[in-house]
């Protein structure tokens, strides 16, 4: 017999269970017997007390047809008011509609963390199938390159940023503010839009991409840059390239409109992130840190990429109008 976990937020206590014919149950092909449902029901309509319903669970436990998952089980999914069966290893439930799973994820904060936890490669947009992805007032959305992403919070958000070099400008800048900012240099982050050859095109040339990409890390001549890390990650649409560097730039003195920049050397710590998709198209998402900034930066910089999307968005309230 397939054993079903059942989630409560509640915990199972001793006491009487409600009387039935033992061997008619026994007898039949049913998972759960029928008054168990029915039991369910009147719990959820408050038509029956919360010990009533623990007897009628402890029946199951006594008789082996139920088992209590541990605390840090992955398939725990709370829900208050509502008693959720879950088949063992089954998730996303295919008898329900992406939709339910998109409720539940942006109106309950314990079952998003719940899902973050459990798939932290994935949003929860792509793990359910759902064609768009949902978007809540802060996220920034441009409909012109057609992307939305959720900016760290309470960092400063600049349109069309000025850049070092004039012939790769940005689309918007998010810089850090707040306790971690230092006068020295803003901590940022930037986003560009580019398009060039198409996957299978650039794999005729040199077929391991994060190799192929790496010189996008070597911004100034004048600077020196080593690189920490790097890795790919295949995604149904194309890769992630992710790469992690410091660098020392050395910017000689220069006047600008009369004012007069003195000569500076300035240490980074960054990090370069390519959506790369099949057809060639390329956001490429940038961190440029102080390094007394870099820990809390990377943090915010890694939840920011997580929530990137190019297509389609939809509201929360769309959803949860239908």
């Amino acid at each position: 017999m397939k054993k079903l976990i059942v989630i409560i937020s509640l915990v199972f206590c001793s006491g009487l269970v409600f009387g039935i014919a033992g061997n008619s149950f026994a007898e039949s092909n049913e998972l759960i017997p029928s008054w168990i449902k029915s039991t369910a029901k009147f719990w959820v309509n408050d038509q029956i007390s919360d010990q009533e319903f623990l007897n009628a669970l402890q029946f199951l436990v006594s008789n082996g047809m139920l088992t209590i998952p541990e605390a840090n089980d992955s398939k725990i999914i709370q829900k208050s008011s509502e008693i959720e069966f879950v088949e063992t290893g089954i998730f996303p439930d295919p008898n329900k509609k992406p939709e339910y799973y998109l409720k539940r994820y942006y109106t309950e904060s314990s079952y998003k963390d719940w899902f973050d936890k459990n798939y932290p490669d994935t949003t929860i947009e792509e793990k359910v199938g759902y064609h768009s992805k949902i978007v809540t007032d802060d996220y920034y959305v441009n409909s012109f390159f057609e992307f939305a992403i959720k900016p760290p919070k309470n960092w400063i958000i600049q349109e069309n940023p000025v850049t070092t070099d004039p012939e790769f400008a940005g689309i918007v800048s998010f810089f850090m503010n707040g306790e971690y900012a230092v006068e020295e240099y803003n901590t940022s982050m930037i986003i560009h839009y580019l398009k060039e050859l198409s996957v299978n095109q650039i794999q005729q040339y040199n077929s391991n991409l994060l190799e192929y990409h790496r010189d996008v890390i070597y911004f100034e001549e004048s600077s020196q840059t080593k690189l920490k890390d790097e890795y790919l990650t295949k995604k149904p649409w194309g890769y992630i390239l992710h790469y992690k560097f410091n660098d020392v730039s050395h910017f000689p003195e220069e006047v600008i409109d009369g004012v007069v920049y003195p000569e500076v050397f300035l240490t980074l710590q960054n990090e370069y992130v390519i959506f790369l998709f099949e057809n060639g198209e390329r956001y490429d998402i940038i961190l440029t840190s102080m390094p007394r900034d870099y820990s809390k930066a990377s943090e915010e910089f890694s939840k920011s990429i997580k929530t990137f999307h190019v297509g389609s968005v939809q509201t929360i309230d769309e959803i949860l109008q239908n």
